[in-house]
């Protein structure tokens, strides 16, 4: 028979076969050769700390409810069971609803159909969009420090553009390029307008007079309050142009620029500057409205200055536009002014122009500019 076991922690009585003391939980048990306690000795006293019992293993995380049915305090299964087994009354009621919807609808709209025939023309016509959002004002933009006049005539008043006269041809054998002239399937360059083989064009019908003078390419606009333009020649779609321009000494008595991407009098898109004010404006001309891509200054005008431009009207600057669907970019005398993003630009590629416009106070001279050592191109983005 074996001696009687005892717990080394808690002092009581331990089967032979028990691993662990089922009263406190402690290990190891006493061996089997320690003899039973005294009951007249000293009492045993486990040490102060007492290695905790094994902790219970957590029940098992259930499985979480679909994210369509509401999570409740009850069996996952339940919720299944009860996603799979739907009243059958259901369907046909919501069936019912939905029909019963539809013609209430459909008998609404037929009244209000019968009504406005009844009515005929004693119904209230719409609101016309100009109550609703007042169209913008096309206030003229133009210098601060010179009189009020508008970008270009209204649309009515466009005269027929200078390119519509026949270019000159490409070069022949009397008229060759000359100097630095070239034309390539993207390029062209002037450099003295010493020939006219590029075949810029001339034109002069009292009002506008458009020449080879002196080698440049001189550009005068007689009538007062008048513009008109002239395209590159050319037979690819351009969308970069570079040249030196300059004018009269004196006051300017008008302003010139660059249409590009060109649609129509109405579509294209534009930088025009004064030379007297040192003053420029970049803008979208659609469908006749103007929409400046410049930002206002304090005073609320577009015209901004361009501190590159010379302080001399009558002096050489050059001038450098890239002028894409989607962007422009303006550079004066190397030193970059400006460049904007196009809202909404015009799907399809268009011409490049030169354009010059005299003010309402220009004179019986009107107002005249000189270009020079022009270069256009179709440049990739």
């Amino acid at each position: 028979m074996n001696a009687p076991r005892f717990c080394q922690y808690c002092g009581n009585a331990m089967e032979p076969d028990w691993q662990f003391c089922e009263h406190c939980g402690g290990q190891p048990a006493v061996p089997e050769s320690s003899p039973p306690p005294d009951n007249d000795a000293t009492v045993f006293r486990p040490p102060v700390v007492v290695p905790p019992a094994p902790a219970p293993r957590p029940a098992p995380v259930a499985t979480p409810a679909p994210r369509s049915a509401p999570i409740y305090a009850q069996p996952v299964q339940s919720v299944q069971a009860a996603s799979k087994s739907p009243k059958k009354w259901l369907l046909p009621v919501g069936i019912g609803c939905i029909v019963l919807t539809c013609l209430c609808v459909c008998a609404g709209a037929g009244f209000l159909l019968i009504s406005n025939l009844n009515t005929g023309s004693e119904s209230m016509p719409p609101t016309p969009i100009s109550e609703i959002a007042p169209a913008p004002t096309n206030a003229p933009l133009q210098p601060s420090d010179t009189p009020q006049a508008p970008l270009s005539p209204d649309p009515t008043e466009a005269p027929a553009p200078t390119a519509d006269i026949p270019p000159t041809p490409w070069p022949t054998a009397e008229d060759q390029l000359t100097g630095n002239q070239s034309r390539s399937d993207t390029a062209i360059f002037d450099d003295f307008f010493s020939s006219k083989a590029l075949g810029w064009s001339e034109y002069d019908d009292g009002t506008t007079i458009i020449q080879y003078e002196n080698e440049t390419y001189s550009f005068q606009v007689i009538e007062a309050e008048y513009y008109d333009w002239a395209y590159a020649p050319v037979d690819f779609w351009p969308n970069a142009i570079q040249f030196d321009v300059w004018g009269l000494p004196g006051t300017q008595k008008g302003t010139f620029g660059v249409m590009c991407q060109y649609q129509d009098a109405d579509n294209y898109y534009y930088v025009e500057i004064d030379l007297s004010t040192r003053e420029f404006v970049m803008s979208v001309n659609r469908a006749g409205e103007h929409t400046p891509l410049t930002f206002p200054d304090q005073n609320g005008q577009y015209w901004l200055i361009a501190d590159p431009l010379t302080v001399s009207p009558d002096e050489a600057n050059r001038i450098d536009l890239l002028c894409y669907q989607d962007y422009m970019v303006l550079v004066i005398n190397e030193a970059l002014v400006w460049h904007a993003d196009i809202p909404d630009p015009f799907p399809n590629p268009g011409d490049i122009a030169l354009f010059v416009y005299a003010y309402p106070y220009a004179g019986p001279q009107g107002y005249k500019v000189y270009f020079d050592n022009v270069g256009v191109q179709h440049s990739e983005e």
